[in-house]
């Protein structure tokens, strides 16, 4: 490109002015969205992300694995197509029991691995939906950079009595990127699943408060 203006415009300051930029987009180009190879397996950079909140009551650990309906977000990240939970629900008790939690691109589905009432609720996930949805006039898209870059691969929550009869809510989440350059976008991965849990703790914290505040009020 650089030859290519030099030849043009013959003039190397207005060859390096024009061309720089289309050289350096190029470049990260191929860096950033170049594809693995098909014959073997994505390299993926492992992650775990903890995200904390706090309410003023006594959690039950059904609420985090029965969350009821969240209400919509008003959150420009969500209603710009990036999938955010709406609720969840449990099939079965203790291990071996299935928790499908609903986001706006389908269900998550994980089974229970760790089922400690009123403490920790542990689990896989096994089946997972789109991270997102396109912005496009045609609807049921599913274009290929959807699938697979980045996954989840089990997730808990933690229930911690505090002082003063509150209780500490815990969300964790393990998950995999298969994109490089695996540093810089674990970065937007982080913030993205700290969101999604600010949410739904956030979410299970008012549901604790305002059960505990009408069991008082009877």
């Amino acid at each position: 490109m650089l030859a290519l203006s030099v030849a043009t415009f013959e003039r190397y300051g207005v060859a390096v002015f024009i061309g720089t930029p289309f050289a350096v987009g190029a470049l990260t180009a191929f860096l950033f969205y170049r594809r693995y190879p098909a014959s073997g397996n994505p390299r993926a950079a492992r992650g775990a992300l903890e995200h904390r909140s706090e309410c003023a009551a006594r959690a039950r650990v059904a609420a985090c694995h029965r969350v009821r309906y969240i209400p919509e977000p008003e959150e420009l990240l969500f209603r710009a197509g990036v999938a955010y939970p709406r609720y969840a629900i449990i099939e079965g008790s203790g291990g071996g029991a299935v928790r499908h939690c609903v986001f706006s691109t389908g269900a998550f589905v994980e089974p229970i691995t760790h089922w400690e009432p009123g403490a920790r609720l542990g689990f896989t996930v096994a089946q997972s939906p789109a991270p997102l949805r396109e912005l496009s006039l045609y609807a049921g898209i599913s274009p290929p950079h959807l699938d697979g870059y980045m996954r989840a691969r089990r997730g808990e929550f933690r229930l911690v009595a505090l002082p003063g009869g509150r209780t500490r809510l815990e969300g964790s989440t393990w998950y995999e990127l298969a994109m490089a350059p695996e540093g810089y976008w674990q970065l937007f991965a982080d913030h993205l699943i700290g969101r999604i849990h600010g949410r739904v703790l956030r979410h299970i914290a008012r549901e604790a408060e305002a059960t505990s505040a009408g069991k008082a009020n009877k």
